[in-house]
């Protein structure tokens, strides 16, 4: 709970606020025009949270003059019922707003006299503002039952389903009525739980409403609100300042929301955790643009929460906005990916890479997958293969201009990561797993051959200036060592006559050397390599010409536009 004494206020009184207090003094005490009263007291209303001269008002008997002026706007038929009837509705809620304002911080409860009235504005149907104020005033008076609390969470929540409406800034008065109610809060331990599950589902729902409104002050609120119920209490007047929280509205909420991934089950939001990864993934920008505003340990909360959601499929990424995406997994980029999520999250990289077609998105889930594929697991070998990894890699290569350059060297890196740990796997011994029993190691070598990443490397070979040494030094040991596996695959004898024919006395570096250990292996093996194979393998030099426009469509529909310059480059 938080402690906070009024005194502590009052040592910080800003002279503009002091001249205020005093104008609206000087009014009240020097006319006697009941409607310049009235006027004063109702401008208290419109006083910001931060408004450090509350105690000058109060001094001056504003509490008192507010609680008459609410009361006048009742009148209390004292003939045989005795009841409460509201004879001027435009002005008690106003009251309310103003009582709450000067009584802000302190001990002051609302008066017995005038809980009637009060209950009779909260039950008025025809003014759904005013009842939720006066439910608001309910609230800050009854710091020891939890039933005003909840009714304000279903003023909430029948806001955001659609059965009331009610103005943003009545919605921003019921969440800091809340706020202010649970620093003030002593409930039991039990109390406070179930509260907390009621509470957060109708949070995110608000989130979720207001998305697209231009309603800041209620999304700063809300957040806020939800900071609280998930991570704690905090210093109250520390966030009186709007300006405060607007600041503070990315901190606050990358903590609640991490709080809520890493135990979901505690806040009753199992069926909403698509608008938590939401409200997470839309934070992922400013931690991106803005990272010297975010501690280090949040960033890796965050990017773990982050890792969560995406393998536990919480949100199709084809949903997710692609500059949202592409941040998303900028920010994930060199984070640590337990071995038991990697996997799913494998799986989900290459799904975001054969659905999307914008360049940040590929080239920061090619750099993701590289780490993954280097030295991985057969889980992981598999998850790659199974989901179309390789075609998804190779038509990252493919697609985008000469101006992406890194893009197709970073996915050639990957392929060849994976390529390195397909050849490990081979010889390795057979494992039985209780998920994958005796996984055949020769079905991810098979996908490569079974692919067209022979005829893709042939192609970049003959049209490309693939042999620079940023690409071809990567692979002088990788593509040895595939062959030594697999000798017998015509591919290889494809791939060695299309390399002499684009390589003729050029000497690139790397490429000389992969030729010669290649040709050390084949001619060593027991392969027919006779001179019809060879003219069949040399014939294929004018079929990847002819192919090379195919290929580069084979990046997608989206790309058609803009695909072959990068392998038409001579």
């Amino acid at each position: 709970m938080v402690s906070y004494t009024e005194s502590s206020a009052e040592y910080s009184v800003t002279r503009d606020d002091q001249l205020d207090a005093c104008a609206l003094i000087w009014l009240l005490k020097t006319s006697t025009d009941k409607y310049v009263v009235s006027t004063v007291l109702q401008a208290i209303a419109g006083l910001r949270r931060d408004f450090s001269a509350t105690h000058i008002l109060r001094d001056a008997g504003a509490v008192n003059l507010i609680e008459q002026r609410f009361q006048s706007c009742f009148d209390k038929d004292t003939t045989i019922d005795l009841k409460w009837h509201l004879v001027d509705t435009d002005g008690p809620w106003l009251y309310c707003k103003a009582w709450m304002n000067i009584t802000r911080d302190t001990s002051k409860q609302w008066p017995l006299e005038l809980l009637d009235p009060l209950w009779v504005l909260q039950d008025n149907k025809d003014d759904a503002d005013g009842a939720a104020i006066a439910s608001c005033a309910i609230a800050l008076s009854s710091v020891d039952s939890h039933l005003p609390q909840w009714e304000l969470l279903a003023y909430l929540s029948r806001y955001v389903s659609g059965q009331v409406q009610l103005s943003p800034c009545t919605v921003t008065w019921i969440l800091d009525s809340m706020i202010d109610g649970l620093t003030q809060w002593e409930m039991p331990t039990a109390v406070v739980e179930k509260t907390t599950i009621r509470a957060v589902p109708v949070l995110l729902r608000l989130l979720k409403h207001i998305e697209d409104l231009p309603t800041s002050s209620v999304r700063s609120a809300a957040g806020l609100a939800l900071y609280i119920f998930t991570c704690g209490s905090v210093d109250a007047f520390e966030y009186r300042s709007e300006e405060r929280r607007r600041n503070s509205h990315a901190t606050v909420m990358v903590k609640a929301l991490t709080a809520i991934v890493t135990a979901p089950e505690s806040f009753g939001v199992g069926e909403f955790l698509d608008v938590v990864a939401k409200e997470l993934f839309r934070l992922a920008s400013p931690m991106v643009s803005q990272s010297h505003r975010f501690a280090t340990e949040l960033k890796e909360d965050a990017r773990a929460s982050l890792l969560t959601l995406l393998v536990s499929e919480r949100i199709a990424v084809d949903k997710i906005p692609d500059p949202v995406l592409a941040d998303v997994l900028h920010l994930l980029n060199h984070s640590r990916v337990p071995h038991s999520h990697r996997p799913a999250f494998v799986k989900v990289l290459v799904m975001t890479l054969l659905t999307s077609s914008h360049q940040g998105v590929a080239s920061w889930s090619v750099r993701l997958l590289r780490p993954l594929l280097a030295e991985c697991s057969l889980a992981v070998a598999q998850a790659f293969t199974e989901n179309n990894g390789i075609h998804a890699v190779l038509r990252a290569a493919k697609f985008g201009d000469i101006d992406n350059r890194l893009l197709q060297v970073d996915s050639w890196r990957c392929l060849c990561s994976f390529v390195d740990s397909s050849v490990a796997l081979h010889h390795t011994p057979d494992v039985q797993t209780p998920d994958l029993g005796i996984p055949s190691k020769m079905h991810v070598v098979d996908e490569i051959f079974r692919s067209d990443f022979f005829e893709t490397v042939c192609a970049a070979i003959a049209y490309r200036k693939w042999w620079l040494f940023e690409v071809s030094g990567r692979w002088i040991t990788t593509l040895p060592n595939l062959c030594k596996v697999r000798p017998r695959e015509r591919a290889w004898t494809n791939l060695i006559n299309v390399v002499r024919e684009t390589d003729k006395g050029k000497e690139h570096g790397g490429m000389s050397e992969i030729l010669y250990q290649l040709e050390s292996i084949l001619y060593g093996s027991p392969i027919l390599y006779s001179k019809e194979c060879e003219e069949a393998a040399y014939d294929d030099i004018s079929r990847i010409s002819m192919d090379e426009p195919r290929l580069a469509l084979e990046s997608g529909p989206a790309d058609h536009d803009r695909t072959s310059k990068w392998f038409l480059t001579p």
